[in-house]
Formats: C-alpha cells, sequence, structure tokens
C-alpha cells in the first residue's frame, strides 16, 4: 500500500512586519529547518484571502509566526485557524498567536490567560530537552505572553512559576493540535553587536512533534545525490580588479584563475561584474587587462559562465523607483558615470557583454547572480526569465565553527 505524504506547509505572517517577504522572521528563521524537514513552505498574509478547501491530504500542516498580540483579532484569521484545527490538520504558532487574549482563539487552543503583575517575578520550574537549543532557558518577565495551559492532554516545554508555586504559565508546549512557542522563549538576539540571534527551542524537534511528522518518512535532500554529498561552488564577481597584498600586486581576478581556477578543476559558476571589468565601467583604462583575465578563465572547461549584473545594484527595488533620478539612485549602485538604472541594461546587458566579448565560441552565460541585498523585484526577475538564465543567491548563509546557528 503506497500513502502519499504532504510535504507543503501554509506559513501564515504578517506583511507589516517587514517591507519583503525575505526579511520577515518566519522566512529568515525557519527557511533552512523546512528544508531540512523536508517540507515545502506557501507563505500567505494573515490578511489575505485563506484557502476555503479542505487541506486534509494536501499540506503537512499550518505554521503561524505573527509578532504582534492582536492584529489579527478582527481579520478572518482566528475562524479559519479555529476551522483548520476542527479538521486536525497539525499548527505549529512561533512567537505570538496575533489576536488579543479575550478573543475565543486562546479557549479553542485549550490556553488560558493569567495576567502578570507587575511586582511579580517568575521562576523556571521546568524545561523540556529540546529547550535551551542555542541559547539557555531563564526565567523572563519581560515581553512574556502569559498563558498556561488548560488541557491535561498537552504537554509544557517550558513552566515558569512564581515563588509559591501558586501559579504556573506555560510560554511554549506542545497540544492535541499541535504546538506553540511565544516569544522571548524562541529565538535569541545575542547583546554583541552584530552577534546575531540564537534559537531557544529546537525548532527541528518542534516542528516535527507539532505537526506530528512521522520521523521515519523519506526526506528529500538537495545536498545529496545517490547518497553523495554535492559540493556547488559559485562566485561573485564583486572585487575582480582588486590588488591582491602580494609584492607583485596581481589583480585578484589573476590570482584566483592561477591559485584556484587551475589548482581545483571542480565545476565552479564564475560571474563577473560588467561595471568593473569592462570598458564603459569604472576602470577603462584597466579594462583591457581585466577582460583578459576573465577570458582565460571562462576558456577553462569546468567554468560556468554568469553575470552578476552591470552597475551591482545594492537595493534592486529602491534602483527601480529611484531610476529616474540620478542623485537619488548613486546610493544604490556603483557610481559609473552618466548611467541611470535599467533592468535590462542590468540583467540582458550584461550578459550580452559576457557572450559577446569574453565567452569561449562553446559557451554562454546560464546564470546570473543577484547582487546586493539579493532581493529581486518581478521586473528584473522577469528579465531573467527573458534572457533564458537561471538566477540565484543570496541569503547571507555563513555557518562556521565560529557562527554555528541554525538562525543563519
Amino acid at each position: 500500500e503506497v500513502e502519499v505524504l504532504p510535504r507543503k506547509v501554509l506559513v501564515i505572517y504578517n506583511p507589516a512586519e517587514a517591507p519583503d517577504l525575505h526579511y520577515q522572521d518566519v522566512v529568515r528563521f525557519l527557511g533552512a529547518p523546512l528544508a531540512y524537514l523536508g517540507l515545502v513552505p506557501e507563505y500567505i498574509p494573515y490578511n489575505s484571502t485563506l484557502p476555503q478547501y479542505d487541506l486534509t491530504g494536501r499540506y503537512a500542516g499550518i505554521i503561524s509566526w505573527i509578532n504582534s498580540d492582536d492584529i489579527a483579532t478582527n481579520s478572518a484569521y482566528p475562524q479559519w485557524l479555529t476551522k483548520q484545527i476542527q479538521q486536525q490538520i497539525p499548527v505549529a504558532i512561533f512567537s505570538r498567536f496575533g489576536v488579543a487574549h479575550d478573543s475565543g482563539l486562546l479557549q479553542t487552543l485549550g490556553l488560558k490567560y493569567q495576567e502578570l503583575e507587575p511586582t511579580q517575578s517568575l521562576q523556571l520550574m521546568a524545561q523540556d530537552t529540546m529547550m535551551g537549543f542555542e541559547f539557555p532557558v531563564t526565567a523572563r518577565t519581560h515581553d512574556i505572553y502569559p498563558v498556561s495551559l488548560n488541557n491535561k492532554n498537552s504537554t509544557p516545554l517550558v513552566s515558569l512559576t512564581t515563588k509559591s508555586q501558586a501559579m504556573q504559565w506555560h510560554p511554549a508546549a506542545l497540544t492535541s493540535w499541535g504546538g506553540y512557542a511565544l516569544a522571548p522563549y524562541v529565538v535569541e538576539m545575542l547583546p554583541a553587536k552584530d552577534a546575531g540571534e540564537r534559537w531557544v527551542i529546537n525548532p527541528l524537534s518542534f516542528l516535527t512533534k507539532a505537526l506530528k511528522l512521522d520521523e521515519q518518512r523519506p526526506i528529500p535532500d538537495v545536498t545529496t545525490e545517490n547518497g553523495r554529498r554535492l559540493l556547488m561552488v559559485h562566485i561573485d564577481g564583486d572585487g575582480f580588479m582588486s590588488i591582491a597584498e602580494r609584492p607583485d600586486r596581481p589583480f585578484n581576478g589573476q590570482v584566483m584563475l592561477e591559485d584556484f581556477f587551475k589548482r581545483y578543476q571542480t565545476p565552479t559558476t564564475m560571474s563577473v561584474i560588467e561595471g568593473e571589468v569592462g570598458k564603459t565601467g569604472l576602470y577603462p583604462e584597466l579594462s583591457p587587462q581585466l577582460e583578459k583575465i576573465a577570458r582565460d578563465i571562462y576558456a577553462l572547461p569546468w567554468v560556468e559562465l554568469a553575470s552578476h549584473s552591470y552597475s551591482h545594484p545594492f537595493y534592486w527595488s529602491k534602483a527601480e523607483a529611484a531610476a529616474d533620478n540620478a542623485d537619488d539612485y548613486e546610493a544604490y549602485h556603483l557610481p559609473i558615470k552618466n548611467y541611470l538604472y535599467s533592468s535590462e541594461r542590468e540583467i540582458k546587458g550584461s550578459i550580452d557583454y559576457i557572450n559577446q566579448t569574453l565567452a569561449p565560441q562553446n559557451k554562454q552565460v546560464k546564470v546570473f547572480l543577484w547582487t546586493g541585498n539579493c532581493v529581486s523585484t518581478p521586473n528584473a526577475l522577469a528579465q531573467t526569465v527573458e534572457a533564458g538564465v537561471l538566477n540565484m543567491n543570496g541569503g547571507d548563509t555563513t555557518i562556521t565553527r565560529s557562527n554555528n546557528s541554525w538562525t543563519r
């Protein structure tokens, strides 16, 4: 007997919390864990038209990440979520419930709102093993949403109490309908500047339990093929013309050619920024030397050709908005003389330049690597489709031993 396991999850978020979906907490923090678990997110704002059809068998569950207490109270979301729970669709809630505590949703979820007195201090009574994942659990009164379990079929993941132990609060729990993990017991901001965030709860364990996932289910892994890990290398063109810190002062591009491309015959996608390498860019006097290096790299059979744009837009949406104003636009691109932003020039133009000037006869550009914040606009994305190339980049997923976190 063959059973079809749904892999899609509906992810509910508040669009007012970030200017673009890429900056939403649920994307930044849960994107990698969901992929690791073999789940495919479908993002939908809480205040949009929510699906009215039966989700059973189509979705593995629902995930909500809203950072406000009552933003969704007067929307269709609370009633819709109640209906999904009644139809036994597993639900995992992060950060906040998004509705007023007296809206009726908490009662549906088997929870009781117990207001904290300003003078009350809490103690950590108990915590589950999935807590304290990357950051320790401590008793907190600031920013806590004071709810307690009102259902014996639920399992607290964090239990807080007063000194007298007369009352308990449960900011994270597994329940019959799924589970919830509320701030500040989800992700913690590290105090040091630019140190990033750390998970308080183990998102993998929590999602597996809350969404009632079969731990023995097959999981597609895009990093592996036939049991072997895949190595994928792509290089942005930034700094191709910079001078390496060596006595003979070679260009960085030359160092890459000699020390990397020729030494390691690894399939690699290599891009250049036309505005740094080409004759119409920032360094026309250096262009003949830089173009020769680029041609030598692209001639290697294990190198795939890619473009990293013409002027390296830092913020694609802002560049488009300021395209008709040179004074505004200069903040969003390399300062190429007499140039105003054009998505066609950035994408098709730079691809044509590489194909016609740098590419060997048997190769053409196959990939466009986004620049700057790497958040493309619909118009720019359409340009890559029209140009017939793949597009990728972004995420800042720099995982190192010194920054070892699932939040990256």
